[in-house]
């Protein structure tokens, strides 16, 4: 009876994927070596299971210990006791004695000089029972320490069998020994592999809240913060200390598995209520580097729901679930209490010159740090209002690099992650707030009106993982501007932060509802046939492949250029959502197409007219904005291909110059590297369009064919153009006299909207800004703040950029200035005619 309940539990455990090579390497290495697996700790039940997994994997029964081959006396042997050990405000931890362990060392030892295991390869084995952290255990105001019989392995059954859906064993590495190894290092390496192997499933051991404040507010350094800053507050250094654990209360995370456990149901039912699938890809190289060194995972942020996909995504995939940094916009009943419980640590929005909080913050970031917590934040601070990657926000950023150089740890590695959604859940408030709306605040009430978004699903999530940047290495490179200009660490922390952003963003996916927003805002009206809706989808994945290197010319090349790598499939290399990929390999293209349009007619972001040969398509006017957003989530994939054949469409002696105008006017939103890396990243670019016949190899000129390619890409980008055009126009009426910016920005948005009635584009307050921040950084304006009455304002004029003909009543720009001009009204135009004659 026995031996069927150990068999049945054998077959509970299952092998992760890097001990199945493991398995496999022993096998073939069985026939040549002894095998020696080691456990933690000895324990009947858990050898009965290791013996009954070998059987079932082709594996040598492990039926001798080291000490049933050694010459070792006769006679009665202790048992193995452990240790209740514990001091007065610490944890209670077991501990197998120090006789026990001399005893193994001392086997261990003699095993060695009689040469028993000189032809012996050391297998690590762990046997994990449950997903999550581990229990926390509560500090005691007890000395304890007395030898302590636990129930042992009728306590583990129990374990075993309560968590008998989440049973693993981890198997490996396989080690082998050098012949001159001392014994202390050879138990040093076992603990330290065994270490690794339980930290790569439940992470670093929680600690309780007592103890985590006696660790992060003492020590001689924090103590002597706080008497500099009771000295500048005029107050005693006891308030001082109350204060900081009133914030570390705020901001600290209180891990609780049971809460973790009930959030995974939870979530389980709302992501198969929200989401038609989450697909994942490099949680395996993510595995891998997070055995050695702190991981700190940065992923993209477009939704509230990123704060707790990832930690869904690694408990499924059973390794440690992150410390989440969270605005303290989310500590609000009850939503505060459960994310807290489950990782989130709150930081507030604005810091300012509060040091005493910059301090708190750095000491509980580096206390995370050091005992190798699985931290998360947002590099770019908030929640991408307009579907772009956003600039990175180095405060944290700083931090961790100074923590780094300290020494606390050797290496830390940051691991970039784009999260792609083909509908972001909160689209219709982003939108909202990019209009210029005052942004809603979080509480209860919203939470209960959030219970809306089960009326629909809202399509896939693409979240790719990326290769990890080490700050080691990172911080060993040359920095690209000199040390003079700024501190090495800000200088360090921008060079990395963009590193960062820009790796997010070239990983990002490509999706269904993105590709299909391009292709309906890069039409001229807002109205579209299903045709012609086709037609555009496929030039702008074509345009998409060609700028990745790839060879597509036609829509029936398109397939050829997806690849599938364990379920997940990519298109030149880049994650696609599943939807897209079935619509692609859909014998029948227009089908494909009306299935990839659907979301966005239950979406409300397209509407459907039958006509009685095709289909039409309508643009919903009051989701234009949202629209907007998805169409931005692959700019900077149309970007580069774009660029390079508009400025090919000019003389070859302005092509470089307008390439630069380019590379300058985009360089901050789609987040491009400085100008001479970027040229030479376009090199093959250039070399493969010439390639591909779309610029002509003997005059360097764009062909027809590239000049039709181009224009989907420029009638994305024409809307920036064309705010551009008008902000100059606008400029013209300045003369010599101030205007205020408001009124500035609200008559450019007027004639922007009497230029675009009709057509597939609003006007977001991105565009506003955009064409400010160009007239402001050419010099054809500048920004003073005026003061009228007791009110400062900010105004603006003409800059050194421009001055003012009262003879012609117009504008006279300097050289560079004006060449610029003409060649972005040169754009506008030559982009307007090639979509009023349909090429």
């Amino acid at each position: 009876m026995l031996s069927g309940i150990l068999d049945r539990l054998a077959k509970r455990f299952v092998l992760n994927a890097h001990s199945s090579e493991v398995v496999a390497n022993l096998r073939s290495a069985a026939e040549t070596k002894h095998i020696v697996f080691v456990l933690r700790r000895p324990s009947y039940l858990k050898t009965a299971v290791l013996r009954r997994v070998c059987r079932a994997n082709n594996l040598p029964d492990p039926k001798f210990t080291i000490e049933d081959e050694l010459p070792v006396k006769k006679g009665k042997q202790r048992s193995s006791r452990m240790y209740l050990r514990s001091r007065r405000g610490q944890e209670i931890t077991l501990q197998q004695t120090r006789r026990q362990r001399r005893k193994l060392k001392a086997l261990f030892a003699t095993a060695k000089r009689t040469d028993v295991l000189s032809n012996s390869i050391f297998v690590p084995v762990s046997l994990l029972a449950g997903r999550g952290p581990k229990p926390t255990p509560a500090p005691t105001s007890w000395n304890i320490d007395f030898p302590f019989l636990p129930l042992g392995d009728m306590w583990l059954m129990i374990v075993y069998a309560a968590h008998r859906d989440a049973l693993e064993i981890n198997i490996g590495p396989i080690l082998e020994l050098p012949a001159k190894t001392s014994v202390h290092n050879v138990f040093a390496l076992f603990s330290r592999e065994l270490y690794w192997k339980e930290k790569l499933s439940r992470g670093a051991r929680t600690q309780s809240s007592e103890t985590i404040e006696s660790i992060v507010l003492s020590g001689k350094e924090f103590e002597a913060t706080l008497d500099r800053l009771a000295i500048a507050t005029s107050s005693s250094p006891k308030v001082v200390s109350e204060r900081a654990q009133q914030i570390l209360k705020e901001m600290a995370a209180t891990i609780d598995h049971r809460v973790v456990t009930g959030l995974r149901s939870a979530l389980n039912f709302i992501f198969r209520r929200v989401f038609n699938g989450v697909e994942v890809h490099g949680l395996d190289q993510l595995r891998s580097y997070s055995l050695k060194h702190p991981i700190i995972l940065l992923p993209s942020h477009k939704s509230h729901f990123d704060y707790l996909l990832m930690s869904w995504i690694l408990y499924h995939a059973n390794m440690p679930i992150p410390h989440v940094a969270a605005g303290n916009n989310l500590n609000f009943f009850p939503v505060g209490r459960i994310i807290r419980c489950g990782g989130a640590f709150f930081i507030r929005r604005k810091i300012e010159n509060d040091y005493l909080y910059k301090t708190v913050l750095e000491r509980y970031l580096t206390y995370l740090i050091k005992h190798g917590h699985l931290i998360q934040f947002f590099i770019e601070g908030g929640r991408s209002r307009s579907g772009y990657v956003l600039a990175p926000r180095l405060g944290l950023l700083k931090t961790l690099i100074r923590s780094f150089k300290r020494g606390d740890r050797k290496d830390i590695m940051l691991v970039p992650i784009a999260i792609s959604y083909e509908q972001v859940v909160e689209a219709s408030s982003l939108s909202s707030e990019n209009l210029g709306k005052k942004k809603k605040k979080e509480s209860a009430f919203e939470l209960l009106k959030a219970r809306l978004i089960f009326k629909r699903r809202y399509g896939e999530v693409v979240v790719n993982i990326g290769a990890p940047i080490s700050l080691k290495e990172f911080a060993a490179q040359p920095r690209t501007k000199s040390s003079r200009t700024r501190d090495s660490l800000g200088l360090l922390a921008e060079d990395l932060g963009f590193e960062i952003v820009r790796s997010i963003s070239e990983q990002s996916a490509v999706t269904a509802t993105a590709t299909i927003a391009a292709a309906v805002m890069s039409c001229k009206d807002a109205q579209i046939l299903g045709g012609e809706l086709l037609e555009r989808t496929l030039a702008i994945l074509r345009l998409i492949a060609a700028g990745r290197g790839c060879t597509a010319v036609d829509q029936n090349s398109l397939p050829e250029l997806l690849a599938e790598k364990n379920s997940n499939w990519t298109f030149c290399n880049l994650p696609i959502s599943t939807s897209l990929v079935r619509a692609l390999q859909n014998p029948n293209l227009m089908l494909g197409l009306e299935a990839l349009v659907e979301p966005l007619l239950q979406a409300g972001m397209l509407t459907i007219e039958n006509d009685e040969n095709e289909r039409q398509y309508q643009i919903n006017p009051d989701k234009l904005i949202q629209l907007g957003m998805y169409r931005n989530n692959i700019m900077h994939l149309l970007a580069p291909p774009t660029f390079m054949l508009l400025s090919a469409q000019q003389k070859p002696s302005e092509q470089s110059a307008a390439l630069h105008c380019l590379h300058q006017l985009f360089k901050s939103m789609l987040l491009l590297p400085h100008w001479d890396p970027w040229q030479h990243e376009l090199d093959p670019l250039k070399a493969h369009l010439t390639k591909i016949g779309w610029v002509d190899p003997k005059t360097s000129h764009a062909t027809e064919e590239g000049v039709s390619a181009c224009v989907p890409g420029g009638a994305l980008f024409l809307h920036f153009f064309e705010a551009i055009e008008a902000a100059i126009s606008l400029a013209q009426s300045l003369e010599s006299s101030w205007v205020s910016d408001k009124d500035f920005r609200d008559n450019l948005r007027s004639n922007l909207l009497a230029t675009r009635a009709g057509s597939s584009e609003d006007v977001s307050g991105s565009d506003i800004d955009f064409a400010v921040r160009y007239l402001l950084s050419s010099g054809v304006l500048q920004l003073e703040s005026i003061t009228i009455g007791k009110r400062a304002e900010r105004c603006l004029k003409l800059g050194p950029g421009a001055r003012w003909n009262a003879a012609d009543l117009k504008i006279d720009f300097s050289d560079e200035v004006a060449e610029e001009v003409r060649f972005l009204c040169w754009c506008a135009r030559e982009i307007r005619v090639r979509l009023d004659n349909g090429t």
